[in-house]
């Protein structure tokens, strides 16, 4: 199913792209414009690699995991009557537009015109709060900031 949409999303990039290439008459000297009329025709089609799509979503999750660690976290007691609901996917978010996936990826860039708060609930009556308001550079498998303890030298995180 992901590589469906993988191939699928890149058909239609280079479809828009040449119509749009086509249209002001101008374009980069190496786009593929014979390959992309052999899609359109139907004469060949793109495949998509599935452990491509399934590494290429693993790396957004550890970039994603390694900013949300970096950023303010709040926990949060529930004293009232009604508890947390909790669920496979309880995730509730708190801040103005964009919506909460640009949002993400302006606040990793350093971009975020404001903070976001994304709420978990980790049991009916405590809550985890974190406050994305700050640019975190992606994680660099070279260079995580983790050293070893007794020698301080760096770890390298792509091990």
């Amino acid at each position: 199913m992901l590589t469906k949409m993988h191939g699928d999303m890149a058909v239609g990039f280079l479809h828009i792209s040449k119509t749009m290439i086509d249209r002001r008459g101008e374009g980069p000297p190496d786009f593929p414009r014979k390959a992309v009329e052999m899609l359109e025709q139907g004469k060949i089609r793109l495949q998509t690699d599935h452990d491509f799509v399934k590494a290429s979503v693993t790396r957004f999750l550890l970039d994603y995991t390694w900013v949300a660690f970096n950023q303010n976290w709040t926990i949060i007691r529930n004293n009232s009557e009604q508890p947390f609901l909790t669920s496979d996917n309880p995730v509730v978010v708190s801040g103005s537009a964009p919506e909460p996936m640009t949002r993400f990826l302006l606040t990793v860039s350093g971009s975020a015109p404001a903070p976001m708060t994304r709420f978990l609930p980790l049991s009916p009556d405590l809550c985890l709060g974190v406050t994305f308001d700050g640019p975190i550079r992606p994680l660099d498998p070279k260079n995580c900031g983790f050293r070893r303890l007794r020698t301080g030298v760096p770890i390298d995180c792509g091990q």
